[in-house]
């Protein structure tokens, strides 16, 4: 009996160790799945970050043509505004030099009729400078920037208009001084040529 007893507990202590290799088996099967399951999820993640990777590098490209074509484009408007600048600038400085040659006249000869030469000149340099900010804001200038007056002035105003002098003898014309240098010269009489 004890032999029988031996052998079945050789049997049975077979059969546990078989049950445990199952178990074993069985846990390194799950074990397996689950590591296989972690691997797929790493797997997944891994290629749906190679995903984002690529998308955000076609975004930064994406951006660097964007930027790339706007700085053309920029370059292109300063181009295309450039000769509205240079014309800007140009009759400005026409319409400027128009009123200081009126001053001038005015300041040799003072009358009403240059004093009025005078304000018509600062009226049309008026008008003209209303007509170059329109001109620059539909363009898309910043009428400021161009510094026109700079060069012309501190404050980028007309000094006022000298006052017209009265008549020291009402018969006295008002253009009479400016004559008076022609009555110191020598007349010379008309002769043969």
């Amino acid at each position: 009996m004890t032999s029988l007893s031996a052998i079945e507990k050789m049997e049975q202590a077979r059969a546990l160790i078989e049950e445990a290799r199952g178990l074993a088996e069985d846990k390194s099967i799950a074990d397996a799945k689950e590591l296989q399951e972690l691997r797929e999820k790493l797997s997944a993640k891994d290629t749906e970050l190679s995903q984002k990777e690529k998308e955000l590098k076609r975004k930064e490209r994406d951006l660097r043509l964007i930027q790339k074509e706007l700085k053309s484009r920029t370059e292109a408007l300063e181009h295309s505004t450039q000769p509205v600048r240079i014309f800007i600038h140009d009759e400005y400085r026409k319409s400027y030099h128009a009123v200081a040659q009126a001053q001038q006249a005015h300041s040799q000869a003072p009358s009403r009729y240059t004093a009025g030469f005078v304000e018509l000149a600062k009226g049309n340099h008026d008008e003209n400078e209303e007509r170059f900010k329109r001109l620059a804001a539909a363009v898309g200038i910043d009428y400021s920037s161009l510094e026109l007056t700079a060069a012309f002035d501190a404050d980028g105003k007309f000094p006022s208009v000298p006052p017209t002098p009265e008549k020291k003898n009402p018969k006295e014309s008002f253009h009479s001084s400016r004559y008076l240098d022609r009555q110191q010269l020598v007349r010379r009489d008309s002769g043969v040529a």
